[in-house]
Parts: structure tokens; C-alpha cells; sequence
């Protein structure tokens, strides 16, 4: 086998046989404007531009594959927190797994659940809110009517219309508008998640709300529904009914009895009217109602400051006591009398001060006797001790006297004797003439000395006040004439 000819050295034997010609040097041409290749060269050039695109393009998926991993890895992080919430304040959580709850009572922070799909945290607001229920059963009035007072609107609704104009029936046949302003909150946030769609709550409670005022407005009479207060037998006025909380109770119990976690806070009456054609003839009635009441509470206030005035807070059931004492008298119960008796007196004498007393079923707190009859009995007690005291020390100046006389009746005399004629002697009004021994008969002829005659009206005056002073404090102090106090008095002591 022959050696292969170099392409590049050429086949030596024929350079060796053959001199070579010098070739020509060709001046230089210009650059070609392309170049004219082999189909191998061609296809090798196409496959070092496919590798290095390859190359690149597995670089860029590379890259773009470690993006796509971190990005997924993020993702997961993110899906995995997105189970932390924030429950605000105000606020209670409900933890839901796979489509149940599994805890409803959350605080306010952060907690932790499946993230959504898998479960999520519901947030219930469980602040109050409000609702005002004033077209219901109000008749339809323009604009310009609700800003104007009611009483200019009595000739504005002649006539009712059904369907547009609401209103309410009551007990006594009568119609009445009513106007409501209402607070509620969501009490029990899983029974209201699991039960209730929060497009429907207010729509609920307004049907609760008119259910109950319905029901128990037919079951009022007028005067309930218009008065928010009555007039009690003392003159102090108490609620009439109770219309605001008998409707309260009775919207929650609809609203209870669907198990959807509403509770109803509080229920005002905002604004209650009759037919406005009649309102000024029930505005009449009611300012008159008004007049009589306030007379009666005035009334009663006079009587409460006189009662208190005369006996304290111990003169009403003093008065009770009286009328049982008296009652029991006509029937002729003496025992029951002289309890009843003993307990009058132990008011009077302090034993209930502070205390609390029980007459016919009535119970009468801090109980105190004070006032003029207090003042009045306590007079009584000091005079009768002051004349106690004066007739005992009398008493005693008499037995004393009456020893001195039986030891010597003719020294007890004499002495006595120059005792009254010192004491004669010793009167301002008193006129001494000395008249000589022996004068057998003296005529004395005087006219009314002007100074002597002035001392005795002087003191016939005072006597006469003296005398009246003393029988207006004998007056006062029931000693002039019997009183019932002296009555009383006497059988308590006979007894």
C-alpha cells in the first residue's frame, strides 16, 4: 500500500522530476464580497452555531429553572404563613378546617390555621350596631313634612293608605304610629357564621322587630303605648307597661329561635303618635292628664312636707298604726288595741329610731319621730315633771311646817303671824299710817293718789298677760283641754 500523498507537501515524486515554475506574485485584490464554501465546511459551521445556541439555551433553563424552584419555594412559604391573622379588637375569631368549625371563641392577637382552601379564620365584628325602624309603621310623609312638627300636620293625612302609609292597631281598637331606634351585636359569632348570611341579618332583625311590635301593641291599650308613664296612688309616676321591654323580649325570642347568634342591646321608643287628624284632640287630653298630675304630685309633696314636719318619718306609719288602733277599737279587739297602743308609744319613745316597722303589710324604713309632735310631747314631759317637782317640794315644806307646828303650835303661829305682817309691810303698794295710843275711831279722808293708781293697773296688767302666757303655754301643751294624746296617755297609764 502506497503512503497517502500529503495534501499540503504534495506528491514529492513529481516535484522531483519536474522543476517547478516560479509563479507569478498577482498584485493584491480587494476583500471579496463573500466567499464561496464547501457543503462539509458549511455544515460544520452550522453545527458549532447549534451547539453554542444549545449551549445558551440550556443555560437559560438553568437559570430559569432555579428561578422557577425558588419562586415555588416562596409560594410555599407564603402559602404555608398565610395561615397567621390578625384579629383585630372588637373582634372574635372562628377557626374553620376543611369546611368545619373547630374553634369559635378566638382573641384578639394573632392565630395560626390551615391555609385557605384548607381551612381560614373568620373574623366576626362583635361591635354594636344600629337601626332605626321609622317607616314601618309611620304614614309616608314628603320631605318637606318630616322636617316640620307633627302638630302642624294635622290636616296633612286625611286618610290612610294600605301599602304605603303604615301604622298599628291596639288592644282597644285604635291605630298609633310608632317609631323605633335600636342597638344590637352579634352575641354568638359561630351560630351567626354558621346559620346567617350577613346580607340578610339586617333584614332579620327588622322582621323581628315588627313581629313583636305587632304582637304587642294588639295586646296594648292607646294610653300604654302613648304614656310612657302612669301616675301611681302616691303621686310619683312609674313606667306604664313596659312597651319598650316587653318588644325587646319578645324580637329576642324570634331571633333566639332561629339560632343566629343576635342579641338585641337595647330598644327605644324614638317617637309615638295617634293619627295625626286627631292628634291635637289627644294633645288636649294629655296636657290636661298633665295639669292633674302635677297638681297631685304637688300635692303630695305638701302633704309629705307636712306629715314630715309634724312627726318625721315616723308620721305615716303612725297614721297607719292610728287607723288600725281605731279599726280595732269599733270591733271591739282590745288585746290587738293595746299592742297596737304599745307600739305608738314605742315609737314615741325612740325604740324604732333608725329602724323599719311592719303595719298591715306595708314595711316603713329608717323610721324617726321628730317634728312638732315629737317637740310637743317632749313639753308635756317637762311640764308634767316641773309641776311633779314643785307639788314635791311643796309636799315636803308642808310635812316640814306641820313638824315645826306640832312641836310648838303657839311659837309656829306667832312666828308665821310677823312673817305675813314683814311681807305686808314690805309691798310697794302698801301705804303705812302710824296713828297715836288711845285714838279710839280715825276717818281718813284720801284722795286716789295718781303714783298708786298707775302701780295697780301696772300690775293688774302683768298679772293679766302673766295670766294669758300661761294659758296659751297650757294650751300648747294639751293642758287646757283633753286631747286624744291625753287619752292615750291616761289608759296607758291606768293600766
Amino acid at each position: 500500500m502506497s503512503d497517502p500523498i500529503d495534501p499540503i507537501q504534495g506528491d514529492q515524486d513529481f516535484f522531483d522530476d519536474e522543476p517547478v515554475e516560479e509563479m507569478e506574485v498577482e498584485e493584491p485584490r480587494r476583500a471579496a464580497s463573500f466567499v464561496l464554501r464547501s457543503e462539509d465546511e458549511t455544515h460544520a459551521s452550522r453545527a458549532d452555531s447549534l451547539e453554542a445556541a444549545n449551549q445558551s439555551l440550556a443555560d437559560a433553563l438553568r437559570i430559569v429553572y432555579r428561578l422557577l424552584q425558588f419562586v415555588m419555594v416562596v409560594l410555599a412559604l407564603l402559602f404555608c404563613f398565610s395561615g397567621f391573622q390578625q384579629v383585630n379588637e372588637g373582634e372574635t375569631g372562628i377557626k374553620v378546617a376543611a369546611g368545619q368549625i373547630t374553634k369559635s371563641d378566638l382573641e384578639p392577637g394573632f392565630h395560626f390555621s390551615l391555609p385557605y382552601p384548607l381551612g381560614e379564620i373568620v373574623k366576626v365584628d362583635q361591635g354594636q350596631l344600629r337601626m332605626q325602624v321609622h317607616r314601618e309603621f309611620w304614614p309616608a310623609l314628603t320631605e318637606s313634612q318630616q322636617r316640620a312638627s307633627l302638630d302642624s300636620l294635622a290636616n296633612s293625612k286625611d286618610m290612610l293608605t294600605p301599602g304605603v302609609d303604615g301604622s298599628l292597631i291596639t288592644g282597644d281598637g285604635m291605630i298609633v304610629h310608632i317609631q323605633w331606634s335600636l342597638t344590637y351585636h352579634r352575641d354568638d359569632p359561630a351560630e351567626f357564621m354558621a346559620n346567617l348570611d350577613t346580607e340578610f341579618e339586617q333584614r332579620l332583625v327588622l322582621a323581628a322587630i315588627q313581629r313583636a311590635t305587632v304582637h304587642v301593641v294588639a295586646n296594648s291599650t292607646i294610653d300604654e303605648v302613648l304614656k310612657p308613664q302612669s301616675q301611681a296612688s302616691d303621686g310619683t309616676f312609674v313606667a306604664a307597661g313596659r312597651l319598650e321591654e316587653r318588644v325587646r323580649r319578645q324580637a329576642q325570642d324570634f331571633l333566639n329561635m332561629h339560632d343566629v347568634g343576635l342579641q338585641i342591646d337595647s330598644l327605644a321608643l324614638h317617637n309615638a303618635s295617634p293619627p295625626l287628624k286627631v292628634r291635637p284632640d289627644f294633645n288636649k287630653v294629655a296636657n290636661m292628664q298633665a295639669q292633674r298630675g302635677n297638681q297631685l304630685q304637688n300635692s303630695t309633696k305638701e302633704a309629705n312636707v307636712l306629715l314630715n314636719g309634724a312627726a318625721g318619718t315616723a308620721s305615716r306609719p303612725l297614721l297607719a298604726l292610728l287607723e288600725q288602733y281605731q279599726l280595732q277599737k269599733d270591733t271591739g279587739e282590745a288585746a290587738a288595741a293595746a299592742a297596737t297602743l304599745q307600739t305608738i308609744f314605742d315609737i314615741f319613745d325612740g325604740k324604732y329610731d333608725g329602724g323599719s316597722i311592719e303595719v298591715n303589710g306595708v314595711r316603713f324604713d329608717n323610721v324617726s319621730f321628730s317634728g312638732t309632735a315629737a317637740k310637743t310631747i317632749s313639753d308635756a314631759l317637762r311640764y308634767r315633771n316641773t309641776i311633779v317637782s314643785a307639788a314635791r317640794t311643796e309636799a315636803e315644806r308642808f310635812r316640814a311646817r306641820r313638824t315645826e307646828y306640832e312641836a310648838n303650835p303657839r311659837f309656829f303661829v306667832a312666828r308665821e303671824f310677823m312673817d305675813a305682817f314683814i311681807e305686808l309691810m314690805s309691798d310697794p303698794l302698801a301705804q303705812l299710817y302710824i296713828m297715836p295710843p288711845g285714838t279710839e275711831e280715825v276717818r281718813i279722808w284720801l284722795a286716789p293718789d295718781g303714783d298708786i293708781v298707775r302701780g295697780l293697773e301696772e300690775a293688774r296688767n302683768s298679772a293679766e298677760n302673766t295670766q294669758q302666757v300661761q294659758g296659751f303655754l297650757e294650751r300648747n301643751s294639751g293642758r287646757a283641754r283633753k286631747s286624744q294624746m291625753d287619752v292615750l296617755l291616761e289608759e296607758s297609764e291606768n293600766k
